[in-house]
Order: C-alpha cells, then sequence, then structure tokens
C-alpha cells in the first residue's frame, strides 16, 4: 500500500507539470483593445491574466499586441499591472508586440507611471516601442549673458518646446530636475562638452522656473540659482545649449518584486524607470534608448528629459541578480544606467553614450561584472561609502571600462619619525585591495603632495615651527581609491630645536591649548577631543621620558617644577588619538 500511495503522487506531480501550457491571447480580438485608446482593454486582459494564475500559476500568457501605435489615454498609469501578481515557479506573463520598430505604445504624462508594479513577480516586455506624442525636451542658443541678474539668454531652436509648455506636464514639482548643459554645435550628434571645467566637466548649472520668463516667441531668460560662476565664465554667445527639465511620470516602475525583464524594447521622448523597495532579478536584453529625428534640420541635444534604468535606490534595501546585455542607451538627460544597492551584476556588451549627467553610475554596488562594455563622451562613476564619507571615481572616457571595483582597504596607524625643522618621514600600515595596491598618495590637508609604491614617504620642504596635517590614501591599479587614513598633526621643530625621533603615531590633533608655553614651573593642558582618561607624558629631545600623569578631564594642571630650562616635548595620549606639542621651560 505504501507503494502505491508513493507511485499515486509522483502520477499526480507529473500529470500537473505537463498541463501547464503557454497560452497566446490576442488581445485585439480577444479583448478588444483599440488603436486609439488601449487601456481598457488592456485593463480587462490584465483582468483576466491574474484570474487565470489563480487556477493555472504555471502556464506561460502572452498578452499580444500587433503591428501599429497604441495609445493609452489618461493620467492614471497605462499599464497597471494587478497588485502582488505572483505566477507560479514556471508561470510568466508576457507583454509582446512585434518588435521596437513594429509596435508602439504612446503613453500620456501624469504623476503615475506608464508601467505601475507592485509587488509582481516573473513578468516580461518584449518587442515595444514606449514613446510619447509630443516632443520631451528642449534647447536654445545663447544670446547674451546677463551678469547684473546672473541670467543666460538663449534661443529657443525651432521646432523645440518652449519651457513653460514642458513645465506644464503634471508629474514633477517645478523646482525639481531643471539644469543647463553646454553642447557641440553639431546637428547631426550633439556631444555634451566634456573639457575646460572643473571637477565635473561641463558642470550642469541649475535654472529657478519661478524667475526664468519669455523675453519674446523665442528667447527666454533662464535665472541662474546655482554654480552661477561656471555659467559666468564658460557659457558664450552662440554656445549650444540642452535644457534640463524631469517632467512627467516614470516610465515604468515597480516597488518590490520579483524577475522584471525588458527585451528588445526601445524608448524615446522618456525612458527613465525605477525599480525600488527590493525589487530584484532584473533583465535587460537588446534594449535601446534613441534621441527622435532632427526637428528643423536639429538632432535634440537630449534623448528624454529624465534618467534610463534606475535600478535601486539611494535608500534601499540591497538587491541582487542584475544583468544588463547588449544594450544602447544615448543622451538621457540624466544617467543613461544606474545601479544602487546591488549585490552582484553583470553589465555585458553594452554601449553608452552621452549622457547629460552619468553614462554609467554605480552606488555603493558590489560584485558587478562588465564585459565589453563601453562609455563613451561620457563618465563612469563609481560611488561608495566609507565611514560616511562618498567617494567618486571619474574617467575612463571613450573606454572599455574595468570590472574591478574594490577599494583598497583604509591605510592605518600612520605614524612619524625624523622629524626636522623642514622635513619629516611619515611611516603606514600597508593596505590589502582584492588585485592589489598600486601606490599610495601623501596629502597636507587637501593637497596631493607626492605618492609612494611603498609604506614610507619622506616629506621635504616644510617650514620651521608650522602646525601640518597629513593624511595617506591607498589606489589599486584599477584607480579605485580607499578611504583617507586618519590625520596625522606634526609641528616642526625651530632651526635651533635639537632633533627629536618619534616612531609613535599621532591622530586627530582636534582643539588642544597648552599655556603659558614658555612656563616657569607649572602649565595647563585643555583639550575639547581628549576627556579623562587619557595620559598626558613628557620627554626631552632625546625622547627620555621625564614625567606623566593622568588627564582630569578637559583641563589638566602640570607641575613641571624638577624640569631644568630648556625645550621638551608633550605627549596626550588616548584610546583613539595622540597629540604633541613641543613645550619651553
Amino acid at each position: 500500500m505504501k507503494a502505491n500511495h508513493v507511485i499515486t503522487i509522483a502520477t499526480f506531480l507529473i500529470c500537473s507539470q505537463a498541463q501547464s501550457k503557454q497560452l497566446i491571447w490576442n488581445v485585439d480580438t480577444k479583448f478588444g483593445v483599440s488603436r486609439e485608446n488601449a487601456k481598457p482593454g488592456t485593463d480587462l486582459a490584465l483582468h483576466a491574466v491574474a484570474e487565470h494564475f489563480k487556477t493555472n500559476p504555471g502556464d506561460q500568457i502572452i498578452l499580444k499586441y500587433g503591428i501599429g501605435t497604441y495609445l493609452f489615454l489618461g493620467t492614471d498609469p497605462s499599464i497597471d499591472l494587478p497588485r502582488d501578481l505572483d505566477p507560479g515557479a514556471n508561470g510568466r506573463l508576457i507583454i509582446e508586440g512585434e518588435g521596437m520598430r513594429n509596435t508602439t505604445f504612446i503613453t500620456s504624462d501624469g504623476s503615475t507611471p506608464d508601467i505601475n508594479g507592485q509587488n509582481v513577480h516573473r513578468v516580461t516586455f518584449r518587442g515595444i516601442h514606449f514613446a510619447r506624442n509630443y516632443i520631451t525636451v528642449t534647447q536654445g542658443t545663447v544670446v547674451s549673458i546677463n551678469a547684473e541678474a546672473e541670467e543666460v539668454i538663449l534661443e529657443i531652436h525651432k521646432g523645440f518646446p518652449t519651457p513653460e509648455e514642458i513645465w506644464s506636464v503634471p508629474g514633477k514639482p517645478l523646482s525639481q530636475g531643471k539644469y543647463l548643459r553646454k553642447y557641440t554645435d553639431d546637428k547631426s550628434d550633439p556631444k555634451v562638452i566634456m573639457e575646460n571645467n572643473r571637477r565635473f566637466p561641463n558642470l550642469q548649472v541649475h535654472y529657478d522656473p519661478k524667475y526664468t520668463y519669455k523675453i519674446d516667441s523665442a528667447k527666454w531668460a533662464f535665472k541662474i540659482d546655482g554654480r552661477w560662476s561656471v555659467a559666468r565664465d564658460e557659457y558664450k554667445a552662440g554656445d549650444i545649449i540642452g535644457v534640463k527639465c524631469k517632467h512627467g511620470g516614470n516610465t515604468y516602475q515597480f516597488d518590490g518584486g520579483s524577475d522584471i525583464v525588458f527585451e528588445d524594447c526601445l524608448w524615446t521622448h522618456r525612458s527613465r524607470g525605477v525599480f525600488k523597495n527590493g525589487c530584484t532579478s532584473i533583465r535587460f536584453s537588446r534594449c535601446r534608448i534613441e534621441r527622435i529625428p532632427a526637428l528643423n534640420g536639429r538632432v535634440p541635444c537630449l534623448a528624454t528629459p529624465g534618467g534610463g534604468p534606475q535600478i535601486g535606490q539611494p535608500k534601499d534595501p540591497r538587491i541582487s541578480d542584475v544583468v544588463i546585455e547588449d544594450c544602447n542607451f544615448n543622451s538621457c538627460g540624466d544617467d543613461n544606467l544606474a545601479l544602487f544597492n546591488v549585490d552582484g551584476a553583470i553589465i555585458r556588451n553594452t554601449y553608452s553614450y552621452n549622457s547629460f549627467a552619468a553614462n554609467i553610475k554605480l552606488y555603493r554596488c558590489n560584485d558587478i561584472v562588465i564585459e565589453n562594455t563601453e562609455v563613451e563622451n561620457g563618465y563612469f562613476i563609481i560611488r561608495k561609502d566609507y565611514d560616511g564619507n562618498e567617494y567618486f571615481l571619474y574617467g575612463l572616457q571613450n573606454t572599455i571600462v574595468n570590472s574591478d571595483f574594490e577599494a583598497p582597504s583604509q591605510p592605518h596607524n600612520l605614524t612619524f619619525k625624523e622629524l626636522t625643522h623642514n622635513s619629516v618621514k611619515l611611516l603606514w600600515e600597508s593596505s590589502t585591495d582584492n588585485v592589489g595596491v598600486s601606490h599610495y598618495n601623501v596629502y597636507i590637508g587637501a593637497n596631493e603632495i607626492g605618492m609612494s609604491v611603498d609604506t614610507t614617504y619622506t616629506v621635504i620642504g616644510l617650514n620651521p615651527s608650522v602646525y601640518y596635517v597629513f593624511r595617506v590614501q591607498a589606489i589599486d591599479s584599477s584607480g579605485n581609491r580607499s578611504a583617507f587614513s586618519k590625520n596625522l598633526g606634526i609641528t616642526t621643530l625651530s632651526e635651533t630645536d635639537p632633533l627629536f625621533f618619534s616612531e609613535t603615531s599621532v591622530h586627530n590633533d582636534g582643539h588642544l591649548s597648552v599655556y603659558p608655553n614658555p612656563f616657569s614651573d607649572q602649565f595647563s593642558v585643555v583639550s575639547q577631543t581628549v576627556v579623562s582618561g587619557g595620559i598626558i607624558r613628557i620627554y626631552d629631545t632625546k625622547g627620555i621620558l621625564l614625567l606623566q600623569k593622568f588627564q582630569e578631564g578637559a583641563k589638566t594642571e602640570i607641575t613641571a617644577s624638577s624640569l631644568s630650562p630648556g625645550i621638551y616635548f608633550l605627549e596626550i595620549e588616548s584610546l583613539n588619538s595622540r597629540i604633541y606639542r613641543k613645550i619651553i621651560k
């Protein structure tokens, strides 16, 4: 009986699996989807999908759209996927057109996303062109600069919308995402100008739409309220300016859920989509973002007013299993491709070009493999967090990007010895790296002064009796930078001082006062950072310990009447720091 029972269960499982099937539902005929208003019929189709999966979770359903253009009217999500849609392990919903050049969805702007997925699983979009029926970006030529009013006067190019027409689109606060950036005067392929600028070449310049106004039918005055000096110094009459204005809802937004796929899809007019709140297992294959054809002889500077795929968000839970393959992202109004808090992704055979912001951005990501992926006329940025500080990797322009994103560990125990009136030798413990540390950069304050391939560096050319703060940073062969070491604060000797040799570390100078100095028999040590439990020591110029006392709080009185007149060195040590001062009796 037991054997028969097992056989019966196995037979049932086999039969159940065999019943899983692929269903192709032609939405035009089955649900009456209209090309003039596709939303009502699409809503009916999605409701039928949800009902079907309740009893047949293992099936694969293809909602098939034909050749031509489908117009989705209204401000609600054009494709509102059933909340918590979760086909079985073998099931899947596929929304499919006849190819990105044959089937077009034109969606209406609003504050809601075009495709809305709330905790949905195993959904694919395939062979569709997502577009708008109006121009979503604008641009112009600099007529003049009004320095007194901090305004840039642009003549909007013929055929492009005015800023006011773009601002009228709902879905984005008027104050957000409003920037200018300079482009080459290339009517067939305008490029972001990448040279002759500061930290970011050709910085985005923020304008305030509340104080931006029309001068006449073509001329507009853009009030600059961020980085006016960039516009003042770099914008000249005749320059071509792309006008960024984020507006409207996202093209797609997935909150939670998993296993979301876009294959052979094209975006024009608008392209920003977001995966957030832990949505994981995401794949883009053979997808494109493109600029629309020329308007009155000019190809637009921007393809879209926002970015491309935004996978994760800066404050979201960490996600994994992301694949971007065989894609082409061109001239987005923000990051062409951005990954946030991703542990495990592959970006391969992908081309990212001419972004208004970053061509590819990785924010706090780990285990990212990049293969045969090119970044052209733009920047690849890695942004990581160490001890509350964020570090950027700029560059990799017009090159195949490297797949090593792991930064070296922070250099520890920065120390010194052989201090003189004009030099000091620095020493520190070596950093570790997954590939190997290439060298260390040495800094005085924020200024880089040299580099070392080992863990020592002698600083020369210092001034006598001057306080300096040193720090070092490890760099690997891929250009990844570690966090800075803790600061080392040292005061050089005067030209008449005897030498004092120390191999003891000094960290975090803090706010320290020693007075009177010179002193007779007593002096006070006042520190805002070193508190009770610290130790105060006095050394002679040969490094011999002469006196030691525990610190008594923020202010400690030291009696040194037994010392002979001369030069001494004061050390204040706590759990995390050591500070040195020269004292004279």
